[in-house]
């Protein structure tokens, strides 16, 4: 089965793109990383207390 479009895949946003998936399976296989799957969902975001966070937010506590 194909999805997307042909010729446009991560290649575009990362041009080193084979170099970095070779390197990320090496340390797969020598277990140096392990991957995670995972599938979150929220029916109400409001009452689940999850606010929008500015990619430039810090996740460090206030001091």
């Amino acid at each position: 089965m194909t999805t997307g479009l042909p010729g446009v895949g991560l290649n575009l946003l990362m041009p080193d793109y084979a170099k970095r998936m070779t390197g990320l399976a090496r340390n797969v296989e020598d277990g140096r990383i392990s991957l995670l799957l995972a599938v979150l969902t929220c029916t109400d975001a409001h009452t689940a207390g999850i606010h929008a966070v500015p990619a430039h937010a810090s996740f460090e506590p206030a001091t």
